[in-house]
Order: structure tokens, then sequence, then C-alpha cells
């Protein structure tokens, strides 16, 4: 959701992306080399390879035996590019759907207890809030889509999500008007970047959002 949000002539926020992936990890008891990950290093590598390619033949075969001998060498804790997806994928995504629940009705008693219980479990407060921003988007575009006609299986496709993820949002979406799903998105969007420009402290930020769309 954050790379979506940027615009063409932003320049990312490496360190917020790297502070993220850096706590999954340390969470996780993992460890981790940026460098692997470095899309540039990658491929100025895979550039050389090519243009020595006819005049090192031999050489590359070499080197690939090489590097096979070091992935089998690889400290097993070592973090793969699968156990990044999998850390994304952790449990605050159920905490999420119960904590959109529990705004939808109202409930502010139980949504800052779901968001305190992620807080207890280490989770970034402003990991929470990009994960709350992609719920708002989810259910404004079900929203959406739902109004012009489309059914479950439809939005499913539309949105290339789950059917599952589909239903739920459309369960909460219905709790939801439009104008408040657009103005929480907006709200959520905007105060991440208060967050990261520092005008902002990450769990007060986030406790006021939750406080004003919960009640």
């Amino acid at each position: 959701q954050y790379a979506r949000d940027l615009k063409f002539e932003d320049r990312p926020d490496y360190s917020y992306l790297k502070n993220l992936l850096r706590q999954m990890c340390e969470k996780n008891q993992l460890s981790f080399n940026y460098n692997k990950y470095d899309w540039i290093l990658k491929k100025n590598a895979e550039m050389n390879n090519e243009e020595h390619k006819e005049s090192n033949k031999n050489k590359e075969e070499k080197d690939k035996e090489k590097d096979k001998d070091k992935d089998k060498e690889k400290d097993k804790d070592s973090i793969e590019a699968d156990d990044v997806e999998k850390l994304c994928q952790a449990p605050v995504v159920g905490k999420i759907f119960d904590m959109t629940d529990a705004m939808s009705v109202k409930n502010k008693k139980k949504t800052m207890e779901l968001y305190y219980d992620l807080i207890a479990a280490k989770e970034a407060p402003a990991y929470i809030l990009t994960m709350l921003i992609r719920q708002f988007d989810l259910l404004l575009t079900t929203k959406e889509l739902a109004d012009k006609g489309y059914g479950a299986e439809t939005i499913s496709k539309e949105m290339k999500v789950h059917s599952f993820v589909v239903k739920k949002c459309l369960g909460q979406s219905r709790n939801f008007d439009k104008k408040t799903l657009k103005m929480a998105y907006r709200a959520s969007v905007k105060m991440m970047e208060k967050i990261r420009s520092g005008l902002m402290d990450e769990k007060v930020g986030v406790e006021m959002l939750l406080m004003k769309y919960s009640g």
C-alpha cells in the first residue's frame, strides 16, 4: 500500500521500509542481509555476467558451482524470500479484520483492545496503520463495486483477491457509508505522512485515528 501511494516523482522512504522488515526479522529471530534484496546490485551483477558471457564461460560454470555450494552451507536461520513473504502475511491481518469489524459497529472498547493486543505482540504502530490503510482501501473498493451491482465472485475477480476476503469486506462495508470510508482512508494516509515526516508520534497518531472512527 505504501508503494502504491507513492507518486512517480516521490523518493521512497527506504529507512522506513527497512525498519519494518528489520522489526519482523528481530521478532522472529531471523538474520537478514539487505544486500541480498537490493535489486540494483542484482541487476548489475546480471549485466556484468552477460557482458563477459562469451569470454568467461568456463569461469561462470565454476562460479555457479561455488554459488551452489555456498547456498548449501548457508545458515538455516538465514532469511529467504519465502520467509519474508510469510512474515508479511502474519496473523496481524486477522486482527485488522477484527478491528475494522469493531469499528464498523462503533465498538470503541473492542477496537482499542485489539490495537493494544497488537502493540503487546510488538507490532509497530506504523505497520498497523499500513494494514488499516489497506483494509480501508479494500472496503471502499468492494463497496463501490457492490453498488454497481457486482456479486462477490465478480468482485473477487476484479480485485484479484480471495472470495472469502471479499465476502468479509462486503459484510463490514455495509456498516460504513461511502463518505466515511473515503474520509477514513484519506485520514489514514495523511496520518502516515505525518508519522514518516516526524510530525506525529506513531503510537499516538494511530490511537487518535482509531478513537475517531470507532466512536
